[in-house]
């Protein structure tokens, strides 16, 4: 079987917990699934499978600015069978590929759940892009039970099969050395201190945990990881806090 993967919006540093998601669920199946072709369709900005590939998985790089036109061929002269979506996108945004034979992955239905987190841009977006594959999907992945029961509430008349995907190790983290640099261990406070990898989005609740440590009877210091877009604002609000980003 041929199945093609693409990863056109999936960003390193800036889509969060779906890269490592994606990571792990890729290497698994590209091992436990040997005798299948997978035909991988990122932009040289996407996050991709790291190298060596596996025999059965073939990269293709394709030009951002016309992405899905170049999927839509790319999936007719390789004659896949069967396309895996990692995130919803505008029917404008989409390749030219049957929806019965396509899986898609949804991580979340936050916008419909939690919408005053987003824009009304983005919220309008999400919501013109997710039902679409929601509703017509041969399959859709989700990460929980708790994430399959949100997705029937909103969308009891769908026919895809829901597939339960939860996250795991990563394989290719596995393989990585624990050795520190000089100038990573610099980074590390020597006392004790809490450690959240999390970008800086608003259903993070970053202010929450910030709140938390005020209450502290001691000041423990917190370390950040994850996209670093407005941190300096943030920090600013709370300038009593040992925070590091």
């Amino acid at each position: 079987m041929k199945i093609a993967i693409e990863l056109y919006q999936i960003i390193p540093g800036s889509s969060g917990g779906i890269v490592p998601q994606l990571q792990n669920l890729l290497s698994r199946a590209f091992v436990l699934y040997p005798d299948a072709d997978f035909l991988v369709y990122a932009t040289s900005d996407s996050y991709h499978p790291a190298e060596p590939l596996p025999p059965n998985v073939q990269l293709y790089i394709l030009p951002k600015a016309n992405f899905w036109g170049e999927l839509t061929q790319a999936l007719l002269k390789q004659q896949a069978e069967v396309l895996f979506r990692t995130y919803p996108s505008a029917e404008s945004e989409s390749p030219l590929f049957p929806l019965s034979r396509q899986i898609a992955l949804i991580p979340d239905l936050q916008h419909e759940e939690m919408p005053e987190l987003f824009s009304p841009e983005v919220l309008e977006a999400r919501r013109r892009s997710f039902p679409p594959l929601i509703n017509s999907a041969g399959a859709i992945c989700v990460y929980s039970k708790s994430s399959e029961q949100i997705l029937r509430q909103h969308y009891p008349d769908t026919k895809a099969e829901i597939v339960l995907v939860p996250p795991g190790p990563n394989l290719e983290l596995l393989q990585l050395e624990t050795t520190l640099t000089p100038a990573e261990a610099e980074l590390i406070p020597s006392d004790p201190f809490f450690l959240y990898p999390a970008n800086l989005w608003p259903h993070k609740n970053h202010r929450r945990i910030f709140e938390a440590l005020r209450q502290l009877p001691e000041k423990i210091t917190l370390v950040l990881t994850g996209n670093p877009a407005g941190w300096p604002e943030l920090q600013a609000e709370y300038p009593d806090l040992p925070l590091h980003h």
